[in-house]
């Protein structure tokens, strides 16, 4: 009778791992650019087939206490064998915070050396920190999110904006390119609040801001809530047309919006718009292009609302002049009522 393969009998001891070899790939693994699922999904499939076993699963727990299990299993018919399996489990722990548990079911009697055994520990003291730093960015983007982020409108809050307008007044100071600065208000909101109720006006504010961020054009552009039913956007490196043409694009996609209100003459929300732009010098500062804005979309509401008006500021005399930027095709015309506006605000 044909003798039996004793190696088909009895399974071989698992073969002693490469330390270095191992632990280069596995940290390698853990810090490729995918998805922590996807990294730890393939670092079960790379321990698996490295010590020759049945199973790896990883269980881990994330910064919530919540338990989310991961594992690689030979396919049936590739194991061949019948004998028990033992199974290996180490507690992936930094210090006194636990992360999870590998578990590695070894095939038949193999067993792990002690090299093996200092080689998966090392594997997983990689993983452990891995899942710390994952869980660590979690938290620092969640903690972000908080601070700079209005929780109603999902848009840039006014710290945000804050730190943003310096920014790029700095960058554009360096460069010598301009600097522009939109302020948007919502016209007539409080009487819309009153009139339709607050649900009604943070759905309003929502879509507004919405439409706001899909107008703007480039990734640098920056939309942030100012406060109540303010906006304000940053664009950086762009001229006073080009704030013109950015400005018209977001009156008319509120405008297209059609949210019904009736209240002053108007059917549907409109919003009113004031411009500056300027190149950053040291003789002005960040807060003198956003006041200057800021009169600007004043004397916009002080008008017939629903329209831009642009400031032109110069830093060595401060004084604005503002014109109306709604009218197509013609030459900016100046106003004899916006010197009265101002100096009803100033009042």
């Amino acid at each position: 009778m044909p003798q039996k393969d004793a190696a088909a009998t009895h399974p071989s001891p698992t073969p002693s791992i490469e330390l270095g070899d191992l632990t280069r790939q596995v940290a390698e693994l853990l810090a490729e650019k995918q998805s922590p699922a996807q990294r730890i999904t393939d670092l079960c499939t790379l321990l698996t087939f490295a010590f020759r076993a049945k199973s790896v699963s990883i269980l881990i727990e994330d910064a919530a206490h919540s338990h989310m299990e991961y594992r690689y299993d030979l396919p049936l018919g590739s194991v061949g064998e019948t004998h028990a399996c033992r199974t290996k489990t180490i507690p992936l722990k930094i210090g006194a915070r636990f992360m999870g548990v590998l578990t590695m079911t070894l095939r038949g009697r193999g067993d792990l050396n002690e090299r093996d055994e200092l080689t998966l520990e090392a594997c997983a003291r990689y993983l452990a920190v891995s899942l710390r730093n994952a869980i660590l960015a979690d938290l620092n983007g969640d903690l972000r999110r908080l601070i700079e982020v209005d929780a109603l409108t999902d848009v840039g809050n006014r710290r945000r904006f804050d730190a943003a307008i310096v920014t790029e007044w700095r960058r554009c100071g360096r460069s010598a390119k301009p600097l522009s600065v939109v302020m948007i208000d919502i016209d007539c909101f409080k009487e819309f609040n009153d009139r339709y109720g607050h649900a009604f006006g943070d759905a309003c504010l929502r879509q507004t801001a919405q439409a706001i961020s899909e107008s703007t054009m480039r990734a640098s552009d920056f939309v942030a809530r100012y406060g109540g039913d303010e906006f304000a956007v940053v664009l950086p490196e762009t001229d006073s047309p080009g704030a013109v043409t950015v400005a018209e694009n977001i009156r008319s996609a509120v405008q297209k919006l059609r949210i019904p209100h009736d209240a002053d003459r108007a059917t549907s929300i409109s919003i009113s718009l004031g411009i500056a732009t300027m190149i950053p010098t040291q003789e002005a500062n960040p807060g003198s292009l956003v006041e200057a804005a800021d009169r600007a979309l004043y004397c916009s509401k002080a008008s017939t609302r629903n329209r831009i008006f642009v400031a032109s500021y110069a830093v060595q005399v401060p004084e604005q002049r503002l014109f109306d930027a709604a009218a197509r095709g013609e030459r900016p015309q100046y106003h004899d009522s916006v010197k009265n506006a101002l100096r009803r605000r100033s009042d």
